[in-house]
């Protein structure tokens, strides 16, 4: 089996697929009565994951130059390593600070710092914006409209 981008996806797709099929067995089940439950929705995203994966791995495709793996090469163009490196991080410290600044802080923080990542520090205006406008308008979309529990952190309102 020759390996093509689309076969390496896949297995991965199979790899965390079945991988997150089996965390979502030890998710508590919620003591109040839910005829559906907390498991529901992991389990079928794990099962769309292994099938995802598996249509990928068994697809047969001719290999080609712009279809062939390449595996283990690192990119040639250092700013795009240095740019996954840096969201990497971001997301990192997003989950650090998540909990103590709560969700409107470190959702406004983060998508800046994507921002930042994404389109430099020429676009100063534009990154602290839109960072600004996402962090504001996901709270209030999760929070106030849908009633979603989210961390509250140092802004306890």
């Amino acid at each position: 089996m020759a390996m093509t981008k689309n076969k390496v996806t896949g297995v991965g797709a199979l790899v965390v697929g079945v991988l997150y099929f089996f965390a979502t067995m030890n998710v508590r089940t919620a003591a109040v009565s839910d005829p559906i439950g907390p498991r529901f929705f992991p389990y079928i995203l794990a099962v769309c994951m292994i099938f995802v994966g598996l249509l990928l791995v068994l697809k047969k495709e001719e290999v080609t130059e712009k279809n062939r793996a390449v595996l283990f090469a690192w990119p040639a163009d250092k700013e795009v390593l240095a740019r996954i490196v840096y969201t990497c991080v971001a997301g990192f410290g997003f989950g650090l600070i998540l909990d103590s600044l709560g969700y409107l802080i470190s959702s406004v923080l983060f998508m800046t710092a994507m921002m930042f990542i994404t389109y430099g520090p020429g676009r100063s205006f534009l990154n602290i914006s839109v960072g600004l406008i996402f962090g504001v308008s996901t709270y209030v979309v999760f929070f106030e409209l849908l009633q979603v529990s989210l961390p509250r952190g140092i802004l306890a309102f």
